[in-house]
């Protein structure tokens, strides 16, 4: 860092990054759970954490079938989350919310660096980190990497890819061995960003973008290319390291078997996911970086087959922008960086990886870098380039926390997404659910029907529909709407485990085992496929079964008081006193008032 810029100068962006957050972004601290955030709580990699403290569940995150593609890094943060708090979502997003800020702080950092490479004065270069730091910070395009907790994949690992993007630039004007520690640094951001989300797989490309852009001339020539060569060699050793796991997760990504099973969208095969990225890239991601306008958390994309004129039109604009980026390399290489940064992002690397959701807002984070450099630069080579700046943060500001508003009630996101997209199923399957957990049936009644009234045979949708008539014992009506799914020997597992609770209540145990037993089949480390199997076995007798499967569910899922009731009752049943008080102990820890093991204890103790 230049001698001349003091720790003072740090201060006030260690005081305006986190006050321009808590502005745009407080509003929504305590918004629910949506969408992945349940499947994250809902994870036994997750839920297994007792404590910070809990090295045996920390192990069992290196154990994943996915190796170290599975995001283990990712997870650890989501699992100390869930260990101090686990079902209250503010404190998992007050952590998404100081990873923001700290790479809101690192691109201030970075673009000062920048600043100093092109000899600018002392002044401007802050003025221009400053600006990109704030832009950065309340960008309302990385709303969706800082509101939903599960976009804390793209914010953790753009952490460490900043960092390993500073690393580079320092390593620029770096003595021989430092250069080298440095360059080692950027290897292991590399590495660890790899732990957190694949997309870190690009930071050595745009570490050499660095090397060949703003490095000083009076670095010499070998030095570039030996630290080029040691990147990609880096780049080599992760994906050759990382190549069998990658396919098992490209192969079970592109199967979507769960999605596929419940009727949603199947995976595009690759030409048509490579051909429909290509023109989302322009026509979705590009301009929204400059001016984030219609923002969506499931927008509709229309797939497109071949090189239409959409696709040509983005693939000029891309070739545009790498043209103009090699034409600025000289006379604004601050521009040229900012360029190559957009082109040289995962965006670009999921053009190549084909995957059910074409367009992700949250997937722009790291490229979002990449924008905010080209605004800070154009901007502070204005006239009255301060006024611009506040005026250009204020409308990012004011959108953003308009967004957040928007996120804070799950209901008008869903709406907000459904009448952006109408024809986009999840919307209104997500409104469905929830009404119904709001009380309000009717209204989730509604969007299921509409939805079979354009999909009759939907099973996610028949099963919910059948899940409403369940819970007001309707038994014969939710009977009509699953017995179809089933005959058609569907793939969606909780369609059997729906119409398994039918049977259930008709005392149709034989019938109820074997559809829990398919459903498992199908889908795997389901906890209330083994708490209606405890059921069905106690209804048979068979007390040591039901023991067996009420335990299994308690491993995947150690909180379900229901479960701790049941095998307790079955324990005593069974005669196992000591066993059945443990259970009941268990369950008045969490739950004080419960009545029913109250009595139980008196009568056991």
């Amino acid at each position: 860092m230049p001698s001349e810029v003091k720790t003072r100068n740090f201060i006030p962006g260690l005081v305006l990054i986190p006050a321009l957050i808590a502005a745009v972004y407080g509003v929504s601290i305590s918004a629910p759970f949506v969408y992945d955030d349940r499947i994250i709580i809902g994870s036994p990699y997750v839920n297994s954490f007792r404590s910070i403290f809990d090295f045996s569940a920390m192990r069992s995150l290196w154990n994943h079938p996915y190796g170290l593609s599975a995001r283990p890094l990712l997870t650890l943060t989501y699992g100390l989350n869930y260990a101090l708090s686990p079902f209250n979502p503010a404190p998992f997003r007050l952590a998404n919310y100081f990873i923001h800020a700290a790479n809101s702080f690192v691109v201030f950092l970075i673009v000062l660096e920048l600043g100093y490479s092109a000899l600018w004065s002392r002044r401007r270069r802050l003025r221009m980190a400053w600006l990109a730091g704030a832009l950065f910070a309340v960008h309302p395009l990385l709303t969706e990497s800082v509101t939903y907790i599960a976009g804390r994949s793209s914010s953790l690992c753009a952490l460490f890819y900043f960092v390993g993007l500073y690393g580079v630039l320092l390593a620029g004007r770096a003595s021989p061995a430092k250069r080298a520690m440095l360059l080692i640094l950027v290897l292991g951001c590399t590495f660890t960003g790899w732990l957190v989300k694949q997309e870190a797989v690009t930071l050595p490309v745009a570490g050499i973008a660095l090397i060949w852009l703003v490095w000083p001339t009076a670095a010499p020539r070998r030095a570039q290319w030996a630290a080029t060569a040691v990147l990609i060699a880096g780049i080599g050793v992760l994906l050759t390291l990382q190549v069998g796991s990658l396919k098992t997760v490209s192969t079970d990504t592109q199967r979507n078997a769960v999605l596929v099973g419940a009727g949603f969208e199947e995976t595009p095969e690759f030409r048509t996911y490579f051909w429909t990225s290509l023109k989302e890239w322009t026509t979705y991601y590009l301009w929204r970086l400059f001016l984030p306008a219609k923002l969506n958390v499931d927008p509709q994309i229309p797939l497109v087959h071949g090189p239409s004129f959409l696709v040509v039109t983005s693939l000029a604009c891309i070739l545009g922008l790498g043209a103009a980026a090699y034409g600025f390399r000289k006379r604004a290489p601050i521009m040229s960086v900012g360029m190559a940064l957009i082109l040289i992002s995962p965006l670009a690397a999921y053009c190549l990886f084909p995957l059910a959701d074409v367009v992700a807002e949250h997937r722009a984070y790291i490229t979002a870098l990449g924008a905010v450099i080209i605004l800070a630069f154009v901007v502070s080579s204005m006239p009255r380039d301060l006024l611009i700046s506040c005026l250009l943060i204020s409308a990012f500001a004011l959108q953003t926390r308009a967004r957040n508003a928007i996120w804070n009630d799950e209901e008008l996101l869903w709406q907000d997404a459904a009448l952006q997209a109408p024809d986009k199923l999840r919307p209104h399957f997500n409104l469905g659910g929830l009404y119904r957990v709001r009380g309000q049936v009717d209204r989730a009644i509604s969007e299921y029907e509409s939805i079979l009234h354009h999909y009759p045979e939907h099973p996610s949708a028949l099963n919910n529909l059948a899940s409403i008539y369940l819970d007001w014992n309707n038994l014969s009506r939710a009977e009509e709407l699953l017995a179809p799914v089933v005959a058609r020997q569907s793939i969606f597992a909780p369609a059997y485990q729906t119409l398994a609770i039918v049977r259930i209540r008709q005392g149709r145990f034989e019938a109820a085992q074997a559809l829990l037993y398919r459903a498992n089949e199908l889908s795997p480390f389901q906890p209330m496929v083994h708490h209606n199997l405890g059921d069905v076995f106690v209804n048979k007798g068979q007390l040591e079964k039901a023991m067996i499967e009420y335990t299994r569910e308690l491993q995947l899922n150690p909180n379900s008081l229901p479960t701790h009731l049941n095998l307790a009752k079955t324990y005593d049943m069974a005669g196992f006193r000591e066993k059945s008080i443990e259970h009941y102990h268990i369950l008045l820890r969490a739950d004080p008032n419960n009545r029913e093991a109250h009595d139980a204890l008196t009568r056991l103790q």
